[in-house]
């Protein structure tokens, strides 16, 4: 099964990633603020999708940066996406 950490501040976004997502192939996890350095630690996702545009002082890239420097991105795969 792979884990799936979808980062959106949008429901609408939040909840059509879920439906594309079936459980019995995958473990999703939603959250919908910037702020999951701590999260991804513990969580490890296979795949990581990421708004864009989260979050009102730090964006998708920004944050993504910020975790390819502290290793966390390593073997995970990233899809930045925007609604």
């Amino acid at each position: 099964m792979k884990k799936v950490l979808l980062v959106d501040d949008c429901k609408v976004t939040a909840a059509f990633f879920s439906s594309l997502l079936p459980s019995s192939e995958f473990a999703l996890e939603i959250h919908d603020d910037i702020w999951i350095l701590d999260h991804v630690k513990k969580f490890q996702p296979d795949i990581l999708l990421m708004d864009v545009n989260i979050g009102a002082t730090a964006t998708g890239p920004i944050a993504l940066k910020a975790m390819k420097k502290r290793g966390l991105l390593c073997g995970v795969y990233t899809l930045l996406v925007s609604s």
